[in-house]
């Protein structure tokens, strides 16, 4: 009895399920971390270009951050020390005034005197109006309020700015993986001293590969495939290199790529238990034997041995034919290239 039945043999590529190629992005130093090993875990920062010049900027930051928070607290400051000063002289005013209105009741003073009092009292209190106007309008307010946003959105845009930087010069595993370096031998000796090396513009240096999750690609040349539910295949895969057999499930569809030529590929997981052996195939070809799951355990025919038996049935009635010429009680579970998968009835 057998769980699957062998519907094809096709070449597969081995590939790892997420791979990130790094380039440098523009002229650069290129730093990485204290503690770094090749394997890397999902978000780490790992390396960082111009390491120097990011510093620079983030103690320059610091100090904006400071400046900002006095500019405030001194406008704070400011807008006290004015407030006292036009307290101040309002109430200068209000003792002029007072005076003025007292002088008026004085009986020996003459009209023209009174009257020149008069108009002085009324030009005070204007500006006692006006004093008092500059202290409870809005317009005033919104001036100070105006300033404090003026001092907070040049931070904020700084802070943006190198926020901006930092993601740019930071580099981040976006995936867990093995690195691997495409530098020469002596640049990454320095590396992982902790120092810096020069990268010219768009130098690729190193490539992320997925080692957590690996896949099977096939590519569907063969379209008899499509007959089966694509859920059911599983691969047994020959790797030559190392006498190995994989074993991989089906997984997913993938989209288009130019090396697949518009043609679907279908990508099967490879086996957690494999990946050791697995991981040291990626980005090569091996043959796979690709089977398809019984709903039911059944027995596996060969069809060579029993083809000759009875040729006439087979020519006529096809292999469904020749199994119930030979097992009457059997029923035919499914039919694939070189065997068919048989149960007895009940």
């Amino acid at each position: 009895m057998a769980p699957k039945l062998w519907v094809a043999a096709e070449r597969v590529t081995i590939e790892a399920n997420n791979e990130t190629i790094y380039r440098s992005p523009s002229a650069a130093r290129l730093q990485i971390n204290k503690g770094f090993s090749e394997s890397l875990v999902k978000h780490q920062h790992w390396a960082t270009y111009n390491p120097t010049v990011l510093d620079n900027q983030a103690r320059n930051l610091s100090l904006l951050r400071e400046k900002s928070a006095l500019e405030i607290d001194n406008l704070q400051d400011d807008n006290i020390e004015e407030l006292l000063k036009i307290e101040k002289g309002l109430n200068l005013l209000i003792s002029k005034i007072s005076e003025l209105e007292l002088a008026l009741l004085t009986e020996d003073l003459n009209k023209k005197t009174k009257d020149r009092i008069r108009k002085a009292i009324g030009e005070l209190q204007q500006q006692q109006e006006r004093l008092r106007n500059k202290v409870d309008t809005e317009q005033y307010l919104l001036k100070n309020k105006l300033k404090k946003k003026e001092i907070e959105l040049k931070l904020a845009q700084a802070i943006r700015s190198h926020e901006s930087k930092e993601h740019q010069s930071k580099l981040i595993a976006q995936h867990a993986g093995e690195l691997t370096f495409f530098l020469a031998p002596d640049k990454i000796e320095k590396l992982k001293k902790g120092e810096s090396i020069w990268l010219p513009d768009n130098q690729l240096f190193a490539k992320l590969r997925d080692t957590e999750s690996i896949h099977a690609d096939l590519i569907i040349n063969n379209s008899s495939l499509f007959a089966y539910d694509k859920e059911k295949l599983s691969l047994l895969i020959h790797l030559g290199s190392v006498g190995r057999l994989l074993t991989a499930n089906y997984s997913h569809e993938k989209l288009a790529t130019a090396r697949s030529q518009g043609k679907r590929t279908w990508c099967f997981a490879v086996d957690q238990n494999e990946l050791t052996y697995a991981k040291n195939a990626i980005g090569t070809q091996s043959v796979a034997n690709i089977f398809v799951e019984l709903d039911e355990p059944a027995h596996i025919i060969l069809k060579n041995e029993i083809a000759t038996l009875h040729p006439e049935t087979l020519k006529k009635d096809g292999w469904r034919g020749v199994i119930k010429k030979i097992w009457p009680d059997a029923q035919v579970v499914m039919i694939g290239p070189q065997a068919i998968a048989l149960k007895a009835n009940n």
